[in-house]
């Protein structure tokens, strides 16, 4: 029976000081996070320079799909904010928008080619 005792006794000894290990590493980890936070974004760029490129890779590949999550939630959120009524008028609005950017450039190219093609 002692050594039953013992031997948990042993294991459970491991098992806190891996806890305490963890523990340790991500304090650390979250105290650079809160000093890199101090300097705004130029911590962060700082700090992501010295990231091993194993690591930018993941996090870039995490960011871009963040972005995306963040950017279909952001739509779904305008969608509804939008009620039904101004929804055709904000659409019409925004077609009206483009054909004027589009029509812009047209204008634009078109003089440009006509001042390469007088001289």
């Amino acid at each position: 029976m002692m050594v039953v005792r013992d031997v948990v006794h042993e294991r459970m000894g491991r098992a806190k000081a891996f806890v305490d290990h963890v523990r340790e590493v991500y304090e650390r980890a979250y105290m650079k996070a809160i000093d890199a936070g101090r300097d705004g974004v130029d911590g962060i760029a700082r700090a992501r320079e010295q990231w091993p490129p194993r690591v930018k890779s993941v996090v870039q590949g995490t960011v871009g799909a963040a972005e995306q999550v963040l950017d279909g939630f952001n739509q779904s959120l305008a969608q509804k904010a939008i009620p039904s009524v101004r929804k055709s008028t904000v659409l019409n609005d925004r077609f009206k928008s483009m054909e004027a950017s589009i029509s812009a450039t047209s204008v634009a190219n078109d003089n440009a080619m006509s001042a390469s093609t007088d001289r």
